[in-house]
């Protein structure tokens, strides 16, 4: 499970249309509620609500201002499993014998559109 994966939909400058991301595999509810954000370009939070789609593969975010013209990031915390406890780290299923560092969050750079 990778964000990499994901289909993302920018939202139109100036409105409050919602962000949207698309899995090819459903998410843990609560998980993604809590762990996927917004954040802008200075990684400050941005403030709205999220929704989760149909299966838990689609996931929405409304601001609660219009969104500015400016590049904005999808932060996914390492922590976020699939129903399989995939991780956007590693797969449930992987060997890890190796040393690890610390998982970083994911970031998805999107600037909203026209």
């Amino acid at each position: 499970m990778l964000a990499e994966d994901w289909e993302l939909k920018a939202p139109r400058k100036g409105t409050r249309e919602p962000l949207s991301l698309t899995f090819p595999r459903p998410l843990d509810h609560a998980l993604a509620q809590r762990l996927i954000s917004v954040a802008d370009r200075d990684g400050k939070p941005v403030s709205g609500k999220v929704t989760l789609g149909k299966e838990e593969k689609a996931w929405a975010f409304v601001p609660a201002q219009d969104w500015r013209d400016e590049e904005f990031q999808v932060v996914v915390d390492p922590r976020l499993e699939d129903l399989a406890g995939n991780t956007p780290e590693q797969l449930f299923d992987v060997d890890n014998t190796e040393p690890e560092s610390p998982p970083k969050p994911q970031k998805l750079k999107f600037r909203p559109g026209k």
